[in-house]
């Protein structure tokens, strides 16, 4: 089977394309000279964030319909960059919705949807006036802020007025009138300025023939302004209180959500401000100062005290105390490996660099924590909508019965007022973007929505015992039968290409035994790792698996069965169907892993320590870090099935360097932890860029928080809709109880969704 030039699908023997979107974008960027570049971007499917445009560039914001491939946004941000004018573009595959920085004076908005359509992709402006603030600029903030700070002060007269007249304190006519006056012209900016982008969404969604919140919520203002006209020159009540309690409220809760945006958006500027600072490159001895961005890999760079490392690379010489962007301090030597954005307190470094700029892990968590914005929320559409549309029943059914009262227009005016769910319907975006921005903070980043809605329904978590422990491990001979030369070459061939800490420690001691693999072992599954070694047949790993193959045991290494007794860590070796000795391997724990097992009991998540070491090993480290029960690997996919068969849900959480296990695919949400060296993986739900095991605890804790917030915002909407609609239908409930009672809700409600976040014994 052939596969396709430009995007790489799979296609017919005689074609070269996968579609015709894919051939004819591949003759067009020929024409244009870029069908490499449009074709790489295709096969890479991402790309890592850039340095910040020029502050001065305008930006576009579209949304682009028609991805016939995962590759499309790639390769839509690729044409973009290749077009004069454009300084830099970014699209969200999973939403279409991008946005592009540009020099208005070399190209247009409109040239720039053009060029999109000219490669097949539908693209038009994004309309929706609060879609706009996810360029994340200051000045959408402060206007926004300035909307609602006049219209609360405006407002806030208007309810004295209010007051004042129901209260009989102005008892004469003419007075009275010039109030009701007063309060008029004092509503009509409230529902000009601060409602103008609640007038703009809602003109927007008739134009589609859409029901909308704002457009509820545009009715509920409009109503009771236009409501209470005929009453400012008669002695009847009026409610323009209500109609600004109305625009306030849900600008309110607008700002509440940009703000809850931008905490999580700061997160990745800040990362990306690591990566793009100054650097000095190291050219035939000579020092050569340049920028973070201008690196290439390959590159020799010079950190001296009190610098970020400005790349991702490994320490040829020098040595010192290095601060990583997660926290913490570790002791730098030649040969270890340093990731972009640490600060080096004390000493200095010359390092190799391997990934530069945008390339390097923390620009890859940027575009995660920037990607994750565009992710929508669990279970928002579905609450939002269907509060919509409970509004719009409600709606309704006061208009039929006011058909049957003619002139109860108070009636009338209530339903409106208590259809009014913009802010109800925006908890639970709030309360997930506030969970995203807290886990952010401490550098766990949740990818999707979807994630936070397993974290917030994992019931327990498994933790990997090569997650628990530090890289950096010892190992020694715990018992050897035979000569130690022979037994150290075995050993060292067998975990030649094995991955954790446990294996680089194996590998350092035969190394320092003046052992070399004989041969390049290719990695394999399971507990045992298993190859020829000059001739014979030679395996190693968990002793109960080799004696599984019916191996016995040689007299001499017998000794180490003590050492196992105790609950360390053994690699036992042997050949030729006898085991021929043990090595014994110690590690310290990761930061957070002793405390991890009692936080996650408290908010009654069963924890779990998997690993492929002998029991008494796993038995004692569990017991150790308060971790409820112990699986080994071999059993863990399986065990985790059976779970979900139950109706359990189960989170794993691993190491970045390990390759996802099977158990991955079992799990309904897999953690990676230290994502500093490796980069952030794909096979991970939650990312975490430090090696604190606390971030599994900050995930699970700020979904958790997320979801009851979300849950008891919902509940408290619909039970708030379906008690106000007898009560407004029936004329028994007036136009600013209504209101009263909505914000009152709302601001509750709120309140708990901006504190969504923090420790799951808190969420428990």
């Amino acid at each position: 089977m052939n596969r396709c030039q430009l995007c790489g699908a799979p296609c017919g023997e005689a074609q070269v394309h996968c579609s015709k979107p894919c051939a004819s974008a591949a003759r067009v960027a020929l024409k244009d000279g870029i069908e490499a570049r449009v074709r790489r971007a295709f096969q890479r499917r991402r790309r890592a964030p850039g340095p910040p445009p020029d502050p001065e560039a305008e930006q576009i914001l579209f949304e682009i319909e028609g991805f016939w491939t995962p590759g499309c946004a790639g390769a839509a941000e690729e044409v973009l960059r290749c077009s004069s004018g454009v300084l830099d573009a970014h699209i969200v595959g999973d939403t279409g919705r991008g946005r592009a920085f540009f020099d208005p004076e070399r190209i247009t908005a409109a040239a720039i949807l053009d060029i999109l359509r000219r490669y097949g992709f539908r693209a038009s402006l994004i309309r929706d006036a609060w879609a706009r603030s996810e360029g994340f600029s200051r000045s959408w903030e402060l206007m926004l802020a300035v909307r609602l700070g006049v219209s609360v002060t405006l407002a806030m007269i208007v309810t004295v007025l209010t007051l004042l007249l129901g209260s009989g304190h102005i008892a004469d006519d003419h007075a009275a009138g010039t109030v009701r006056v007063l309060m008029m012209f004092l509503s009509v900016p409230v529902l000009a300025y601060g409602g103008f982008p609640i007038f703009f969404n809602a003109a927007w969604a008739v134009a589609r023939r859409r029901v909308t919140a704002d457009l509820l919520t545009a009715a509920a203002a409009a109503g009771a302004f236009v409501l209470s006209l005929p009453a400012v020159a008669d002695t009847g009540a009026v409610h323009f209180d209500a109609a600004c309690a109305a625009v306030v409220l849900t600008l309110f809760a607008r700002l509440c959500e940009y703000r809850a945006r931008r905490r999580v958006a700061r997160v990745g500027e800040r990362l990306v401000s690591m990566v793009s600072g100054p650097a000095v490159r190291l050219r035939k001895g000579e020092e050569i100062p340049c920028g973070a961005a201008e690196l290439r890999p390959g590159d020799v760079v010079l950190v001296a005290a009190g610098a970020r490392v400005p790349a991702d690379g490994d320490v040829v010489e020098g040595g010192g105390v290095l601060e990583p962007a997660a926290g913490g301090r570790v002791e730098i030597s030649p040969g270890d490996r340093v990731a972009a954005g640490s600060r080096l307190t004390t000493g200095r470094l010359v390092v190799r660099a391997e990934r530069t700029g945008a390339a390097t892990s923390a620009g890859e968590f940027a575009r995660l924590v920037e990607g994750s914005l565009a992710s929508r929320m669990p279970g928002a559409p579905a609450v939002s909508s269907g509060l919509v549309w409970l509004g719009a029943a409600t709606a309704t059914f006061g208009l039929l019965a006011l058909g049957y009262e003619t002139g109860n227009y108070a009636a009338l005016l209530s339903v409106l007022l208590a259809t009014s769910p913009s802010a109800l319907a925006l908890l639970p975006s709030i309360a997930g973007l506030s969970a995203m921005g807290r886990a952010a903070e401490s550098l766990v980043c949740f990818r999707s929505g979807e994630a936070v809605n397993a974290a917030a329904r994992a019931d327990g978590v498994v933790l990997s015992r090569s997650a628990l422990l530090e890289p950096r491990a010892t190992a020694d001979a715990a018992a050897i039968a035979g000569e130690p030369a022979e037994f150290w070459s075995v050993v060292a061939s067998l975990v030649a290409v094995a991955q954790g800490p446990a294996a680089a420690a194996i590998r350092e001691r035969a190394r320092s035994e003046g052992a070399s693999p004989a041969l390049a072992v290719p990695p394999q599954e399971g507990p045992l790792s298993r190859a020829r070694v000059d001739g014979r047949d030679a395996a190693g790993g968990d002793r109960a698996a080799m004696e599984a193959l019916g191996w016995e045991m040689e007299p001499g290494a017998r000794r180490a069965l003590a050492e196992e007794e105790r609950g360390r860590t053994l690699f036992w070796a042997g050949w030729d169907g006898r085991i021929r000795g043990a090595v014994s391997v110690d590690a310290a724990d990761r930061p957070g892993a002793a405390e991890i097992g009692g936080k996650l009991k408290r908010a009654g998540v069963l924890t779990c320590l998997a690993g492929a070491d002998a029991d008494a090993a796993l038995d004692a480290q569990a017991a150790r870090l308060g971790l409820d029960t112990w699986m080994s690997e071999a059993a863990l996919a399986e065990g985790i099935a059976r779970r979900r068969a139950n109706g359990r849900r189960t989170a794993v959480a691993l190491r970045a360097a390990v390759d996802a296990p099977a158990a991955v695919e079992a799990a309904d949400l897999a953690m990676a932890l230290d994502c500093a060296e490796e980069g952030p993986p794909d096979w991970a739900g939650v990312v975490a860029l430090g090696a604190d095991v606390g971030g599994v605890d900050v995930a699970l804790g700020a979904a958790r928080r997320a979801e009851r917030a979300r849950k008891v915002g919902g509940t408290a909407a619909f039970l708030y809709h379906t008690a106000a609609l007898p009560c407004a239908a029936a004329g028994l409930l007036s136009p600013m109880v209504a209101v009263g009672m909505g914000a009152v809700c709302a601001l509750w409600l709120i309140h708990a969704a901006l504190r969504a976040g923090g420790n799951p014994e808190h969420a428990a």
